[in-house]
């Protein structure tokens, strides 16, 4: 018993504990020649003395703990005892292990025990706690720490209560973490940058199933799948293997390749699916591009829809380039934009407002008036523009042809001010050469035999009259300038004739009165016989 308040006495009297000096097992910042595995333990050596300062020797149990301040505080870690420790000239070493969450980069203050070894007494504190060094065993930086393996050691830095799956390799949170908000990872090799409650990995207990998973920061984001990415952003998933969304929030990129820029609430919901940004965007098949815009749809393989909104390409390589619900459900159309245009047809284009193509091949061009302009044909060509339609051939718009509002003909340009070279024309020339002309009725090879037209041939035309751009085409100026020419010659003929005729009319009544005379002449003479 004597022996036994003799040490509680010189506690009380002061025994003293001095920090002779922490080791590390292992120096995190240094090259390691060999895979020996990095611990979390330090040496702890201390002297222990009576109330004058004298060394004791003997056999001593030990009982360690750490706070979070020098009086008071939270206990970090587990409680540490160290029994039957060898005391020589004053001297101990002891080795400690808290854990990994306890040197963090704050100060940390050590609580000290003793009772004499081999004896089931209770421990007997030493007065006042001993500051340890910020990194006892040279692991740890501010709010930065290290979580040992035998392969790849985890980097864990920001709140304390960050964490890594156990069994996890190679991983790094930079920082970042609240209460009750930290990040995580729970699978090998992921990175979390900073940011609050983001996660790198699945958390199926299996570390090895998505790998390489990174969180660059923001909030609530998820990277769960092999070498996904969340670069920012508010609850984001990025939940496909090389998957990536960019930032925004409340994006999704589902699956493999699939990415997400940005934008609010888009999905990337297939294999290579791309969204850029937008709002309620979804590319929900396999290489599917949203650009932007809102709430659009490319529903088919590469599909595409290049903003606009509440626009749905529906047809295997469709595309959409803008406005507002356009739709397209035939295959490799096209939509470049307008308000309400359909193209169901595969290969069809409709643009404007209200142009429905809605057989293979229709190309509908509609103008801004509020009536569809259905094609229910195959490969034909519509066009409405109730303001005309005008082609122009010169960049001065000084040559072209025009389909005037409400016309049923085409004009074509004959501006004296477009024209020159002027010649004149020999009209009875011209009406000979139409006369030599050879005029047919005949069909064309690529319609029904059935379907008759009636006129010449471009060659036949070319070699009478010389004119025009090649012998396969006749123009309808050139056409319409031989039919006036003609017309002029056949003018000047019925002049000629019609002089002639009345100088014969003039003639003849002269005859005619010369005879009346000789007629009554003659009927006098026999009356006077």
């Amino acid at each position: 018993m004597r022996q036994t308040f003799l040490f509680r006495q010189w506690v009380a009297l002061g025994l003293v504990i001095c920090l002779a000096g922490l080791t590390g097992r292992a120096m995190a910042q240094q090259p390691q020649d060999s895979p020996a595995a990095i611990g979390t333990t330090f040496t702890y050596e201390g002297r222990l003395a009576d109330a004058d300062g004298n060394p004791l020797e003997g056999v001593y149990d030990f009982q360690f703990k750490v706070y979070d301040a020098p009086n008071g505080g939270n206990q970090l870690g587990a409680t540490v005892t160290s029994d039957n420790v060898t005391v020589l000239d004053g001297r101990f070493t002891v080795p400690l292990d808290f854990g990994g969450r306890v040197f963090t980069g704050d100060f940390r203050y050590l609580e000290i025990a003793v009772r004499p070894g081999k004896r089931l007494d209770a421990y007997t504190p030493l007065p006042g706690r001993q500051q340890l060094p910020v990194a006892p065993y040279a692991l740890a930086l501010p709010n930065l720490w290290t979580e040992p393996n035998s392969t790849s050691p985890n980097l864990i830095g920001g709140h304390r209560d960050n964490s890594v799956t156990r069994g996890a390799l190679g991983a790094t949170i930079a920082g970042g973490g609240a209460p009750g908000q930290t990040n995580r990872i729970t699978d090998d090799y992921g990175v979390v940058s900073g940011g609050h409650n983001n996660q790198a990995g699945n958390n199926t207990g299996l570390t090895s199933d998505a790998p390489f998973a990174t969180v660059g920061g923001g909030l609530a984001n998820n990277a769960f799948n092999a070498y996904a990415t969340v670069d920012g952003g508010w609850l984001n998933r990025a939940g496909g293997p090389f998957s990536t969304v960019g930032g925004g929030s409340q994006n999704k990129a589902n699956h493999i390749y699939a990415t997400v820029s940005g934008g609010l609430n888009n999905t990337a919901g297939a294999p290579g699916a791309t969204v850029s940004g937008g709002w309620l965007n979804n590319a929900t098949n396999i290489y599917a591009t949203i650009d932007g815009g809102y709430s659009n749809k490319a529903n088919e393989i590469y599909a595409a829809v290049g903003g606009g909104s509440y626009n749905t390409a529906g047809g295997s390589w469709a595309v959409i380039g803008g406005g507002y619900n356009n739709y397209i459900g035939g295959a490799y159309s096209v939509v470049p934009g307008g308000q309400n245009n359909r193209a169901e047809g595969d290969f069809s284009f409709a643009a404007g407002q209200q142009a429905k193509a809605n057989s293979p091949g229709c190309f509908v061009w509609a103008d801004a008036s509020k009536t569809d302009l259905p094609c229910n044909i195959p490969n034909r060509f519509m066009v409405r523009a109730i303001g005309g339609v005008y082609f122009f051939t010169s960049v001065d718009q000084n040559s072209g042809a025009a389909l005037p509002p409400g016309s049923g003909s085409w004009a074509t340009w004959s501006d004296r001010q477009a024209k020159a070279n002027f010649a004149p024309v020999d009209s009875q020339d011209i009406l000979t050469r139409l006369a030599d002309l050879p005029i047919q009725t005949w069909n064309y090879k690529t319609q029904e035999p059935a379907i008759r037209h009636i006129g010449p041939t471009a060659q036949d035309f070319q070699a009478n009259f010389g004119v025009g751009e090649d012998e396969r085409h006749i123009s309808t100026v050139d056409a319409d300038g031989v039919a006036l020419a003609a017309i002029q010659g056949l003018y000047q003929l019925t002049q000629e004739q019609a002089g002639r005729i009345e100088t014969l009319q003039r003639q003849n009544a002269e005859l005619e009165a010369r005879l009346t005379m000789l007629e009554e002449l003659l009927k006098n003479q026999r009356s006077g016989e």
